[in-house]
């Protein structure tokens, strides 16, 4: 009877130092792993860029459009760090592009001029961005790619901060690299439209996108 107890006791004893060997997690614990994400750089977009320019209506920066009536605009960034008023000799761009407002308010443009115009133009620096005004619209001019986003909108392509040059030529295969003065300083154009001269133009320093600008040639 004796012997009989001891094996009793002997055979529980190793069920239950098996079962703490192997203990299941708790679903407290199982929860926590399934919910730890780790955080990756932002990927730089899905499709390659085949046409030949890129439309101002084709681009996004930080999801909103990069012309603007002044008054969304002001809805949007609604405090500038600084502004800056000067003499644009050779003209601007929203002659063109907001023509139609700059007659109405300045008169007929005759060699270049508008009659009432005197060429001034604020530029607005807010968000580590340019933009250029007439008082009636706003134009993105600059932004660096640190804390902005620039994202083609039919390739659903995003470019920003970590924006290697590598991904950059696989997303645009067509594009030439083109050397400036500085020589750790690289860029890439893309016309505005088919036979422009204006272009958006993508700046990388060493090795990742620095920043970007709309260029547009005046004189």
């Amino acid at each position: 009877m004796a012997s009989l107890l001891f094996a009793l006791f002997a055979l529980f004893s190793c069920k239950e130092t098996d079962s703490k060997e192997d203990p299941k997690p708790s679903l407290e614990k199982q929860e926590t792993q399934e919910t730890v994400v780790e955080e990756k750089p932002v990927e730089v977009g899905s499709k390659t860029y085949s046409l030949a320019f890129l439309t101002m209506e084709d681009v996004l920066l930080n999801g909103n459009k990069i012309l603007l009536d002044k008054t969304d605009f002001e809805k949007i960034y609604r405090k500038a760090d600084s502004t800056r008023t000067d003499l644009w000799e050779c003209g601007n761009p929203l002659d063109f592009l907001d023509e139609e407002w700059m007659t109405k308010t300045y008169g007929k443009r005759e060699s270049g001029a508008f009659e009432k115009f005197d060429g001034s133009i604020t530029s607005i620096y807010t968000h580590n961005v340019q933009f250029i005004t007439n008082n009636h619209v706003v134009l993105f001019d600059t932004a660096q790619a640190d804390k902005n986003m620039f994202k083609i909108i039919s390739a659903n392509i995003i470019l920003d901060k970590h924006t290697t040059i590598e991904n950059f030529r696989k997303l645009f295969p067509k594009l030439e690299k083109e050397e400036t003065d500085d020589p750790t300083l690289f860029r890439f154009r893309i016309p505005t439209g088919k036979d422009h001269d204006d272009a958006f133009l993508f700046y990388f320093k060493n090795g990742k996108l620095d920043f970007t600008t709309l260029w547009f040639l005046l004189c």
